[in-house]
């Protein structure tokens, strides 16, 4: 993970938690603080699960592309005889 990711999944966590605080001290009625925090959660599980997948595929992109270049370079050196 690099800078930028960590800064960005510290305010994403700092955000949640500064949320689920402001929920639980606003005056709401118990049963519709817990509708608003479930509901809270699923909205930032839906969007972690996205960025996961996201990441995935562009991992498996690069994979892809390097084993292309791999195999492209062993066949051209198979064609010239060096391999």
């Amino acid at each position: 993970m690099n800078d930028g990711s960590k800064i960005l999944a510290a305010f994403l966590a700092g955000a949640a938690v500064g949320a689920a605080l402001g929920l639980l001290y606003a005056p709401a009625p118990g049963v519709e603080t817990r509708q608003n925090l479930s509901e809270g959660a699923r909205k930032i599980s839906d969007k972690v699960k996205a960025k996961a997948e996201a990441g995935m595929n562009y991992v498996s992109s690069l994979k892809d592309k390097a084993s292309d270049t791999i195999n492209d370079l062993l066949h051209s050196q198979e064609e010239s005889g060096t391999v």
